[in-house]
């Protein structure tokens, strides 16, 4: 069986999203935190230098593309990184060490 061109690269969607969740420092600087600790978006804001609003959105395309998840604990949403995502702690050590230079 062969497969045509259209076949392949749909086969390249996931990949695609992941790439353009990473696409941004600021979600890479989000990434980074979170895997320091758990965080809810105001630790965040309070952390860097966005408003909650900018904040938010990069949380969802982070979300979106599976790199972490949401818990609601009353009235906060906590956010941290998918357990099961090595690759997203490997990246966020990376980001770490590109802002250290």
């Amino acid at each position: 069986m062969t497969t045509t061109l259209d076949e392949e690269v749909e086969g390249h969607e996931d990949a695609a999203q992941l790439a353009l969740a990473l696409g941004h420092p600021l979600r890479l600087w989000i990434l980074a935190r979170l895997a320091e600790e758990e965080c809810c978006v105001g630790d965040v804001v309070c952390r860097c230098p966005a408003d909650q609003a900018t904040v938010s959105r990069h949380l969802a395309v982070l979300r979106s593309a599976g790199l972490v998840t949401r818990e609601t604990r009353g009235r906060k949403r906590i956010y941290r990184l998918r357990s099961h995502a090595p690759t997203v702690r490997l990246l966020a050590d990376l980001g770490r060490l590109a802002t250290a230079r």
